[in-house]
């Protein structure tokens, strides 16, 4: 009798969450072709495919974890809490003040186990929804979780922060003390990311060059010495005064997050809303994970 009691009640429950999945999945119909695209590579920069590359002893290996938080902007000690064990000062200061007029904040982390303490007290909590429609990526407007990735030195690749944004939005950036403005078509925000040999064989220089994928997609034919293929891509606005060099060793952990208050292109890259329409913030751990030398790369 128990048994049939907990069936009568498990079923209805199971069939209400398939409800909300297949309404979250309409939802997302209109964008999934275009994160699909920006997921897998295909997007015509000549990018590598995040999946496709093997992990190997001879592909430099980033670990790279998304970690969504909630902060009270009105509570300078928790602010700083965040920021107190990284070394922001790796960054150039002329580029660390770019980046913070346009609400992006970047150093070298010097206490891992401080900070991964410090950013589990300030998760955001999943339901137990959030946590299934996790698996579906479809929980959270922004990137959540973490993911190893294999790179080849000198090749893109791309890295979405979040997922496009449905309709039709302005975005604002500062260059040289300037602001411009774009309305933009289904946005999405991510980090185009290159990595090229140090001054030592167990040093790599990792640049990340922030970008924003708009419009439709669009497909044109291109020619080389081999072969003609089609190029499928979106259009894109290229923030290269806004590249962001960090130059590391293996095992060297950096940490990537929105400036407080939250403005400009940060607020809009690292901020959005989860399924219960709740605001939160992401913050990105980028750890060196292998690096290997010239001789291994061979």
């Amino acid at each position: 009798m128990h048994a049939i009691r907990n069936a009568r009640c498990f079923f209805p429950a199971l069939a209400l969450l398939a409800l909300c999945v297949c309404g979250c999945a309409t939802w997302t119909d209109r964008t999934t072709g275009i994160l699909e695209a920006a997921t897998t590579g295909k997007t015509g920069h000549g990018e590598s495919p995040l999946s496709k590359l093997k992990e190997n002893s001879k592909n430099i290996v980033l670990n790279v974890e998304f970690v969504p938080i909630k902060v009270d902007e009105t509570s300078l000690d928790e602010i700083q809490s965040i920021w107190q064990w990284t070394d922001e000062t790796v960054v150039d200061p002329g580029l660390r003040r770019e980046l913070s007029l346009n609400g992006i904040r970047a150093g070298r982390v010097i206490r891992r186990d401080r900070l991964i303490q410090r950013l589990d007290q300030m998760r955001s909590t999943d339901g137990v929804l959030d946590q299934f429609l996790s698996q579906a990526d479809i929980a959270s407007e922004v990137s959540h979780g973490g993911q190893r990735i294999p790179m080849r030195v000198g090749r893109r690749y791309e890295l979405p922060v979040r997922q496009p944004i449905e309709g039709t939005h302005v975005s604002m950036v500062r260059l040289d003390g300037e602001l411009f403005g774009r309305t933009l078509q289904d946005p999405q925000f991510l980090f185009a990311v290159k990595a090229t040999t140090g001054n030592t064989t167990r040093e790599i220089n990792l640049q990340l060059r922030p970008e924003i994928q708009h419009g439709s997609m669009r497909q044109r034919w291109i020619s080389s010495d081999t072969a003609l293929r089609i190029n499928t891509r979106r259009e894109t606005w290229s923030l290269e005064s806004l590249d962001l060099n960090l130059t590391g060793v293996e095992g060297d952990t950096f940490f990537i997050g929105g400036t407080t208050p939250r403005v400009g292109l940060g607020k809009q890259m690292l901020s959005g809303h989860r399924s219960d329409n709740s605001q939160h913030q992401v913050v990105m751990l980028i750890t060196f994970d292998q690096i290997p030398t010239a001789a291994e790369q061979l």
